[in-house]
């Protein structure tokens, strides 16, 4: 399987601005009608929203941290790839953390552990924190790794198809709360170089 790198640095320049078009079309028609008001959000998303997060797919949602007072900064609107569930939350990885390069590269890497190639409603990430935590070609998942409660989640999340994992994995929907993401791109990389 090519990696989403491989891909992009093949593709023509036609089929790189179809896909900058398609990537822009999306974001017009989906995201930009998402408010910062969880309430808007329910009214005016047309996404598939769910209650359900499972393991090795792409969620967007929002969220308001239980200890967000003793935190340095947080993101109110993740975009997260669940690596494990439990009773009371989930184990994920929030892309918005990782400045845009760093971001792709970790996709990139991700995407050697789907369970198939052919990003439908089947494909899954097959990743745990044991691989994460010990894989040096992951170890910018040092940044992005978040615990997230279920409690906390504000309404529903709307999951991401796989077919768009990579476009909605580089929309600038970031909250950040509390530091400028210039900042927090900063402390990312502080983190993983470690």
């Amino acid at each position: 399987m090519a990696s989403l790198l491989e891909r992009l640095d093949n593709e023509s320049p036609s089929e790189l601005k179809r896909r900058s078009t398609e990537s822009l079309k999306w974001f017009r028609q989906r995201i930009r009608r998402i408010k910062t008001n969880s309430e808007q959000f329910y009214k005016k998303s047309d996404l598939d929203k769910t209650r359900r997060f499972l393991e090795g797919r792409m969620f967007t949602y929002f969220y308001d941290p239980k200890y967000k007072e003793l935190l340095p900064y947080y993101d109110t609107f993740p975009c997260v790839i669940i690596v494990e569930t439990y009773a009371s939350g989930f184990l994920g990885l929030n892309l918005h953390y990782l400045p845009p390069r760093l971001r792709i590269q970790l996709l990139d890497k991700l995407f050697e552990y789907t369970n198939n190639e052919e990003f439908d409603e089947t494909t899954r990430i097959r990743i745990s924190w044991n691989i994460l935590n010990s894989v040096s070609k992951l170890r910018a998942s040092r940044a992005a790794v978040k615990r997230y409660l279920y409690s906390h989640v504000e309404g529903s999340a709307l999951e991401v198809e796989p077919k768009y994992w990579d476009i909605v994995a580089m929309l600038p929907t970031a909250s950040f709360s509390k530091a400028s993401v210039i900042d927090v791109y900063r402390d990312s990389r502080n983190k993983i170089n470690g």
